[in-house]
């Protein structure tokens, strides 16, 4: 969480200031999905889906990032990145101390750990996937 490198690309402030709002809205203190004192969840913003989500452990004082999405017309704008800083600057100012995030473990998806690394993530483990024999 020291690391914040303030990205700051134009025009996706102000959109992510408007989901923020919104997601204000949308979760509150009393509402049975507003897990862990903060979640923010697939938003429709401006007819985009920003499918990210911070859930905060309140007790360990640690926030887990769901892995981020962008649709394909989006890529390469800085998108996931800009929205994962903004979650992570909202899992800080409410308490956290640590981030985690759980995105695939294979290297068939690079793109998501390059990311993550800069971001300050460093891997710590692998996910492993079991499928059903037939």
């Amino acid at each position: 969480m020291a690391r914040d490198p303030g990205a700051r690309l134009p025009g996706v402030d102000r959109e992510l200031r408007a989901m923020q709002e919104l997601c204000a809205h949308i979760w509150t203190p009393g509402s049975q999905w507003h897990i862990g004192g903060l979640a923010w969840a697939r938003t429709q913003h401006a007819g985009r889906e920003w499918p990210t989500m911070v859930w905060l452990d309140q007790a360990n004082r640690t926030a887990e990032i769901e892995p981020a999405g962008t649709a394909p017309a989006d890529r390469r704008r800085g998108l996931a990145r800009a929205v994962c800083l903004a979650a992570l600057r909202a899992a800080r100012e409410a308490g956290a101390e640590s981030a985690v995030v759980t995105p695939r473990g294979d290297d068939g998806h690079p793109i998501p750990a390059r990311l993550y690394r800069s971001l300050g993530f460093r891997e710590r483990g692998r996910s492993v996937l079991f499928r059903a024999g037939t």
